[in-house]
């Protein structure tokens, strides 16, 4: 396939198409094309059409010309600042709205960023000018005022519209006009949305929220689909087809148009103080990482897209929740009724149970279904590029992040597939060896020694070769794999290779649990060094680690015999734990336990590790592979209790580190903030109160969060020790940016490098680590904000800084 190199000019088209000027040219187009009768040329336009385009900016005029209360009033007033052409408003609500539906956002979220949408793309350029139709407007609104004071009143108000809804004032305002807009949707008989109530999971919560769905009729439209279509109806922003701007202020790069800021925050205290610094020392950093080039896998986007779009089901997935070949959502949505029937079941009770149960995971699936739509045609507009970049932004503790949703490296198993380095470079004999690790790393053989995992590819070539030529006829050999899509781009990588080809393959080198591995550097904690890699030239699996301790409390009945609850009622009730705990001696694997012992450098609540615990039950029970007899409760709660007690008795120092931490964190009457080591990041905890604001709107009431200027103490202990371990960590990633002379990608604690770099970006890691913990971070945030020495500083241990440089699995 030929590919073009972009132009400046190119990417400003792609930017404006997001842009007030890109939805009036659409706009303008679709009406030439129904005027001149050449609906074919504008797919995109019949698509809007298909998906009631007219029929709800009919029903938007209608709503601006009805008679409405005094309240409702302020909302269609705002809507009139905003803009008088509904057309344009029917555009962007529907384009936001179904882009809510892939993200899986709440109703509130997806109202707010209607407003928000709506005002960045038709009134910020009317705000910069001196605009005399917007001052009239606004004058009118002051009539009774005198002159010098209208004059204030409109410079006040220009400014507060500029941050529409960052204030709380706004807030109520904002969410009931774009509730009422999506209303105004679901009424005016287009059919494309449904408001749903689901049922979301996150670590120590689990709360139901209206969110948006697309029906039935919408969903059909999208798969008849081409590609480009639906790429049109992404109002996200596409990875860029030139590097991007070099950041030089947060306020000046990234994309070349619109609003630019270097971070990404949602508390505005934090924002405030971010705003108030300059980053000398970040700014090279950040422009590096933008400048690596990156270009789409045609080969893997069109093997993804064939089992997508031929809906190509996985036989061993669970029969009442099927998904694709390689762990893809189902293309088509499914219902209860379509797996079960009532007279199945002893009781309507029973059978009303499964039948929610499978409609909720129905639902769930609908919005990464939708992204997949999303993911596979950025793609397809991208693979003609020789080059794509991704713009990065960095959030309140230095992490950074890609800023283009759906396709970038920080994505799904099927993303980081269809995404390969664009410059490629014949393999040397450190590349082989490194493209060998990591094609048996994602085959799921990441444990072992590297040279197991290299012998296994060797004798596993002839496989490897007829997946990387015919995926779809060999799909026993990679489709219940760790990450089936990598594993396939492996093989292609590998096959590239062997016909004398040049490698474009980013191979991935991952941490070892990475906040245990800052713990150990931190507090120099030798045995939780060793059991992470961070020293010692054995692969330790700290997962299985636990996952051996738990089985071996449970052999020994070594845990408690009762575990005691209060029911509803507010009675005290105790269970027996004893026939539960024999029934899982030996059947607690790694898997069980690995998002436990991750989280819990991270401050995870008990809950939290129960929360966590419940969807591996809940997935045992799905596939009929329960590791437990009896009352899934009690399994669950003592599971959370062994967990917690096996990962303490092997890292020490991380206990160490937290309760530090925290008591640092109680002597303090504001926000944690500290300036970090290397490149004097100014960290500043969201540690503010959190208000309820309870908004009155078309679908009731809904509940919004905002900030009060009390110090929330419970929050700011909970918070410190995970902000801080993310600030330390995202310190070593910059170094290793930094340091690296070749390109580089990243997630977080994983580095993407050419396969020839392999050993240089492990070496760089160390002394990146090694670099770092001389510093003495811990000490250094001790002086930051308890410089009296009030609470106890930690005992530190044997770590020495030569071992580490002589780690061999450190990242691996």
């Amino acid at each position: 396939m030929e590919r073009v190199v972009a132009t400046v000019e190119e990417q400003i088209a792609l930017e404006k198409e997001r842009e007030e000027e890109g939805v009036k040219k659409t706009i303008r187009n679709l009406h030439k094309a129904i005027e001149g009768g050449r609906f074919s040329e504008t797919p995109f336009g019949l698509v809007l059409l298909r998906l009631g385009l007219d029929t709800y900016a009919s029903k938007l005029e209608e709503y601006m010309s009805s008679e409405l209360s005094t309240n409702s009033k302020k909302e269609r007033d705002l809507l009139m600042l905003l803009s008088s052409n509904m057309e344009e408003v029917a555009y962007v609500v529907l384009l936001c709205c179904i882009n809510a539906a892939a993200s899986n956002k709440s109703l509130s979220f997806t109202a707010s960023d209607i407003i928000i949408k709506l005002k960045d793309l038709y009134l910020v350029s009317r705000l910069k000018e001196d605009n005399p139709k917007l001052h009239t407007y606004l004058g009118y609104q002051y009539r009774r005022a005198n002159k010098r004071q209208k004059k204030q009143l409109i410079k006040k108000h220009i400014e507060r519209l500029y941050h529409l809804g960052r204030y709380e004032e706004d807030k109520g305002l904002v969410i009931r006009l774009g509730t009422t807009l999506i209303k105004l949707l679901e009424l005016s008989g287009a059919n494309v949305i449904e408001v749903l109530r689901v049922h979301k999971k996150s670590i120590g919560t689990s709360n139901t929220v209206n969110t948006i769905g697309l029906t039935q009729q919408a969903t059909d439209i999208i798969k008849s689909l081409n590609m480009e279509s639906i790429a049109d109806m992404n109002i996200s922003k596409y990875p860029m087809v030139v590097p991007p701007a070099n950041w030089s202020t947060p306020f000046n790069g990234g994309w070349f148009r619109g609003k630019k800021f270097l971070f990404t925050v949602k508390s505005n205290d934090v924002g405030r103080h971010l705003r108030r610094h300059k980053y000398p020392k970040l700014y090279p950093v950040i422009n590096k990482l933008q400048q690596t080039k990156w270009r789409i896998n045609a080969r893997m986007l069109e093997l993804v897209s064939t089992i997508f779009n031929s809906n190509m089901v996985d036989p061993k997935s669970p029969t009442l929740a099927p998904h694709l070949l390689g762990g893809l959502p189902i293309r088509d949505a499914y219902k209860a009724e379509d797996f079960i029937k009532p007279e199945d079941f002893d009781t309507w009770h029973d059978y009303n149970k499964q039948r929610e149960e499978i409609n909720i995971r129905s639902q769930n699936l609908s919005s990464k279904r939708i992204a997949v739509y999303f993911a596979l045609s950025i793609a397809e507009r991208m693979k003609k590029y020789a080059y794509i970049y991704f713009p990065y932004v960095v959030d309140y503790r230095g992490r950074v992040y890609a800023d283009v949703a759906y396709v970038n490296p920080q994505g799904e198993d099927y993303v980081k597939a269809m995404l390969e380095m664009g410059e490629g470079r014949y393999l040397t004999e450190t590349g082989v060896k490194w493209l060998y690790i990591h094609c048996a790393n994602v085959y799921g053989l990441d444990k072992e020694p590297y040279e197991q995992r290299v012998q296994w590819v060797e004798d596993n070539l002839e496989m490897i070769k007829n997946v990387s030529e015919a995926p779809l006829e060999h799909i026993s050999s990679w489709a219940w794999c760790d990450s089936p899509y990598e594993f396939i781009a492996a093989c292609m990588a590998i096959g590239d290779h062997l016909n004398g080809n040049p490698v474009h393959l980013a191979i991935q080198l991952d941490a070892t649990c990475s906040g245990i591995q800052m713990y150990s550097g931190l507090l120099r904690d030798a045995e939780g060094a060793k059991a992470v890699n961070v020293i010692g030239d054995e692969r330790n699996d700290i997962y299985q680690m636990v996952a051996d301790r738990v089985n071996l409390h449970l052999q020994n009945d070594n845990y408690s015999r009762y575990i005691e609850y209060t029911d509803r009622a507010g009675v005290t009730n105790v269970v027996g734990t004893l026939e539960v705990g024999r029934s899982m001696r030996g059947n607690i694997t790694r898997d069980i336990v690995k998002r436990n012992v991750m989280t819990v450098p991270y401050s995870v609540t008990m809950q939290g590790m129960s929360n966590q615990l419940w969807d591996k039950i809940d997935e045992a029970v799905l596939k009929g592979k329960e590791f437990w007899q009896g009352d899934k409760w009690v399994a669950n709660k003592l599971l959370t209790q062994l967990n917690h007690t096996s990962i303490y008795e092997i890292i020490d120092g991380a206990k160490k580190g937290q309760e530090y931490l925290v008591e640092l964190s109680k002597t303090l009457d504001e926000p944690a903030t500290w300036k970090s080591i290397l490149y004097d990041f100014p960290v500043r905890q969201t540690a503010l109160s959190m208000r309820e604001i309870r908004i009155k709107t078309i679908y009731g009431r809904l509940s919004i969060n905002a900030e009060h200027p009390k110090l929330n103490r419970r929050r700011q202990s909970n918070s410190i020790a995970p902000n801080f371990i993310h600030n330390i960590d995202s310190t070593i990633l910059l170094y290793c940016v930094e340091q690296m002379e070749t390109q580089i990608g990243v997630i977080h604690d994983c580095f993407l490098v050419h396969p020839n770099d392999g050993d240089v970006i492990q070496d760089t890691y160390k002394e990146g680590f090694i670099t770092v913990m001389e510093k003495d971070p811990l000490r250094n945030i001790q002086q930051q904000l308890d410089p009296q020495g009030i609470v106890p500083f930690p005992e530190y241990g044997t770590l020495c800084w030569d071992d580490v440089r002589n780690s061999k699995y450190i990242i691996s």
